[in-house]
C-alpha cells in the first residue's frame, strides 16, 4: 500500500517545479529590472558627464577669449604705434626710422610686387631731397593679438604733396607684427589699392 499516490506525486511535482519557475521568472525580472535601471543611471552619468564637459569648454573658452581680449586690448595703442613709427619714417624718407619699424626679414607685398627693407629703400631713395610730403592717417578695423604675435586690418589714406599738387590715396592694408626685443614691430604688410 503506497501512502502516496502516484498522481499527488505529479500533482505535487507540478506545483514545486511550478514554483522553481514562477520565482526564476521573478529573479529573471529581477535582473532585467536592474539592468534597465542600471542603464538608465549610465545614461544619466553620460549626459551629466557631457553637459559637464561642455560646461567645461565654455568656461574655458570664455577664459581664453577674455584673456586674448585684454592682451589686444592692452597692446592696441603700442601695435598702432608700431604702425605710425612705419608711416612716420616713410613720409620723412627715413632710413633708419623705417628699419627700426620693421624686422629684419620685413616683406611687402604692393603693386604686384614683393618688397624687402631693402628694395623698398632703394625705391624711396630718388625722393629725398625733392620736396616730397607725405600725410598718412589709417582708420582701424580689426587689431588681434596673440602672445607676441599680432594683426591689423586697417584703411590707410595718403595725401601726397610734390610742389602745389595734392594727391590721395587710399588702401585697404593688412599688418603682421611681431614683438622683437619688447618692441612691436612690422614682419609683413599687404596693401590693396582702392
Amino acid at each position: 500500500m503506497r501512502l502516496i499516490s502516484r498522481e499527488w506525486l505529479n500533482v505535487e511535482w507540478v506545483l514545486f517545479a511550478a514554483t522553481i519557475a514562477f520565482v526564476e521568472k521573478l529573479y529573471f525580472a529581477y535582473l532585467i529590472a536592474c539592468l534597465f535601471v542600471s542603464s538608465l543611471i549610465i545614461n544619466q552619468l553620460n549626459l551629466l558627464y557631457l553637459f559637464m564637459k561642455k560646461i567645461y569648454c565654455l568656461i574655458l573658452f570664455a577664459f581664453i577669449s577674455v584673456k586674448g581680449f585684454s592682451q589686444s586690448a592692452a597692446n592696441e595703442p603700442k601695435i598702432k604705434a608700431a604702425i605710425v613709427n612705419f608711416y612716420n619714417g616713410l613720409s620723412s624718407l627715413d632710413d633708419a626710422a623705417i628699419g627700426a619699424a620693421v624686422t629684419n626679414d620685413f616683406t611687402l607685398v604692393e603693386h604686384k610686387k614683393i618688397w624687402n627693407t631693402d628694395s623698398l629703400l632703394k625705391a624711396l631713395a630718388p625722393m629725398k631731397g625733392t620736396g616730397v610730403k607725405r600725410v598718412n592717417k589709417q582708420e582701424y578695423t580689426k587689431i588681434e593679438q596673440n602672445g607676441n604675435v599680432a594683426w591689423a586690418v586697417y584703411y590707410n589714406t595718403a595725401d601726397i604733396t610734390r610742389g602745389d599738387k595734392t594727391r590721395s590715396f587710399k588702401w585697404l592694408e593688412s599688418a603682421l607684427l611681431v614683438k622683437d626685443g619688447g618692441k612691436w614691430k612690422l614682419k609683413l604688410l599687404h596693401v590693396t589699392d582702392l
